[in-house]
């Protein structure tokens, strides 16, 4: 974690600066492993919203009755328009204060690439009722390596899922030497770095909470030691190369790079197909297996035996990746595709398994015709083993990725992804990271009727000789390809999503239905005695409001982004013959309708006037 120290002198270099507002960007970042921070207690701690009783999106500390202190980081991503000062809750009005910010400037010095100096100052309308935290002393000597402090904010509590947190949290960390921390993060004489016990940090929703040196009883003698910066860490965050922007000839050359190896590579797949399936094993080294995909690496002695018309890694690590899944391709496609930041971290909660990814301009996107095809550039970050050690760094990618369904001579359709690597003179190289290449493709195909299945190869250039990052690079993309498993379910729930978002809308208008006194699935009746259970939310569907008993009820952990784009994750009751409906709507539709909703500057959940999805009684109920 990287956190701002030397704030008394950065707060005074801000306040001669503090008249003129300016906000630049970048992404918030959670406690993890912590616990809740006693109601009442460390009041200075302050949510900053764009809303007065809206989510907090960053953190701040109150440093004096009419300034907070927060990160440059912060005044970017949303406008800072209210903080919450005092408050124990993410959002709301139900304790503490919520003011008006008049103006926000961040430190002079300011560097968004580098996080240089990434602090902030708020000004506020009127002065806050609540105690300023205390800042440091002007030389560090309040800030000593080895020592304890205490990470406060409604970051996630989790990872990688992001689920934020309602109540203030907080963790103890360790501060580091900054020589220490060097060869992780990038550190300058801003900053301190300060972490704690494997799992235990702060993360996605953290960026600006206050790091605090604690002193005595109570919270007067609190010392303010800097601010929660997790820099390029987020699991997805914005883009941190701003400055691409693709030229129509970009997009022309890309487009026929995807389509000439996705077509090459699908003559590839057809020969393993149409010739028994059979993989070699004086060539290929069982590597991983699960659910009926096996996973092989390249023998190293193989290297140079291969047929002109077999993939080769040229002496690169190559993966294979073959067998069977379960599911439909259309559900399948519609979990894959992720065009932008919301989609991205949508799929990213049920499968995935970067550190971090980011959207960097669009090529090709979704459209009413085609729902399924897109082509994307992109970077990823890869955590590698034993990266904590400061002795190997993560490999980081700019990749394009392509996402769509093509079909074969004979009419049969295939849904393919592509990953292959990229670059531009404005993708530059980031700290801490070693730029790597690679180039992987995947192919579904549908076999019977509810079993597909997968063809995928890929070449890893993980840009070192030695063998040991060889061997530690290919498990961790090996789960990538793993990662194929989850995306049929991670299109269902992007189903269940749709409807529950469609439903709430309708409910606005139209009202909840009268709920039968009996469960809808057994038809159990209510007792007087059993009405206080099922008159829990938990104990009715989210989509018919029926009430379901115990033995019925069917729960399922649902993500949704937020307008702020913060990912948040609920377990969300269903009755049988709801959740069979839902899962079993045409995929393709869904996708067009969320596209309408999109293009009707909407939430996807107001395109319901799409034929196919009018109403649930237009689909055919599952067997029960």
């Amino acid at each position: 974690m990287k956190v701002v120290s030397t704030l008394a002198a950065a707060s005074l270099a801000l306040g001669a600066v503090a008249a003129n507002p300016a906000g630049e960007h970048v992404e918030r970042q959670l406690v993890l492993g912590g616990g809740e921070v006693p109601v009442g207690t460390k009041a200075y701690t302050t949510g900053i919203r764009s809303t007065a009783d809206g989510n907090t999106y960053c953190g701040g500390a109150l440093i004096s009755p009419t300034h907070v202190l927060t990160t440059g980081s912060c005044t970017g991503f949303q406008q800072p328009n209210f903080v919450a000062v005092g408050t124990h809750y993410i959002n709301g009005t139900k304790d503490g204060e919520q003011i008006k910010v008049m103006s926000a400037q961040n430190h002079t010095l300011y560097n968004d690439s580098s996080a240089s100096y990434d602090f902030a100052l708020l000004t506020l309308e009127k002065p806050s009722k609540f105690s300023p935290i205390k800042l440091p002393n002007a030389d560090d000597s309040d800030i000593v390596a080895g020592m304890w402090t205490k990470v406060m904010g409604w970051g996630d509590t989790s990872f990688p899922n992001g689920t934020r947190s309602n109540e203030l949290q907080g963790v103890g960390l360790e501060v580091w030497n900054n020589e220490d921390c060097a060869p992780l993060f990038v550190v300058d004489n801003s900053s301190v770095c300060a972490g704690g016990a494997p799992g235990r940090d702060s993360c996605v929703g953290d960026t600006g909470a206050p790091l605090v040196k604690e002193k005595g009883q109570g919270d007067a003698d609190d010392i303010l030691i800097g601010l929660s910066v997790i820099k390029m860490k987020g699991r997805y965050t914005v883009n941190p190369f701003p400055e691409l922007s693709l030229t129509e000839a970009d997009r022309v050359s890309l487009e026929d790079l995807a389509n000439a190896y996705i077509m090459s590579n699908l003559e590839l797949c057809m020969k393993f197909m149409s010739t028994g399936r059979r993989v070699d094993p004086a060539r290929w080294k069982p590597l991983k297996e699960r659910k009926g995909l096996k996973i092989y690496s390249e023998r190293k002695e193989s290297v140079g035996t291969a047929k002109a018309d077999e993939a080769t890694g040229a002496g690169l690590p190559t993966i294979l990746c073959v067998g069977t899944k379960e599911g439909k391709l259309d559900d399948l496609m519609f979990g894959i595709i992720s065009e932008d930041l919301e989609t991205m971290r949508m799929k990213a909660s049920y499968a995935d398994s970067f550190s971090a990814a980011a959207v960097l301009d669009g090529v090709v996107m979704p459209s009413l015709e085609d729902p399924f095809r897109s082509l994307v550039v992109k970077w990823m970050e890869l955590d590698i083993p034993f990266n904590s050690t400061g002795l190997i760094k993560n490999r980081d990618y700019i990749y394009l990725e392509g996402i769509g369904i093509v079909r074969n001579a004979a009419g049969e359709r295939f849904g393919y992804s592509l990953l292959h690597s990229v670059n531009f003179p404005q993708t530059h190289a980031l700290p801490s990271r070693v730029r790597g290449n690679i180039s992987f493709i995947a192919y579904w195909r549908e076999i019977g009727n509810n079993t597909m299945e997968m063809y995928a190869t890929g070449i890893i250039d993980p840009v070192d000789e030695g063998s040991l990052i060889r061997k530690l690079v290919l498990p961790v993309v090996a789960t990538l390809f793993l990662g194929s498993l989850e995306y049929v379910y991670c299109g269902q729930m992007r189903k269940l999503t749709y409807m529950l978002e469609r439903r709430y809308e309708e409910s606005k208008t139209r009202g909840a239905p009268n709920k039968k006194s009996s469960c809808v699935t057994c038809s159990t009746p209510i007792t007087g005695r059993r009405l206080g259970d099922f008159g829990k939310s938990n104990s009715t569907c989210k989509l018919c409001f029926g009430f379901v008993c115990h033995a019925c009820k069917i729960v399922r952990k649902l993500s949704f982004v937020d307008p702020d784009l913060l990912m948040t994750q609920r377990k969300v009751t269903f009755c049988t013959k709801c959740m069979c409906e839902a899962t079993s709507m045409n995929a393709i539709d869904i996708a067009r309708a969320r596209l309408l909703g999109v293009k009707n500057g909407v939430n996807s959940s107001a395109a319901t006037g799409y034929s196919s999805i009018s109403n649930l009684s237009d689909v055919s109920y599952c067997s029960q």
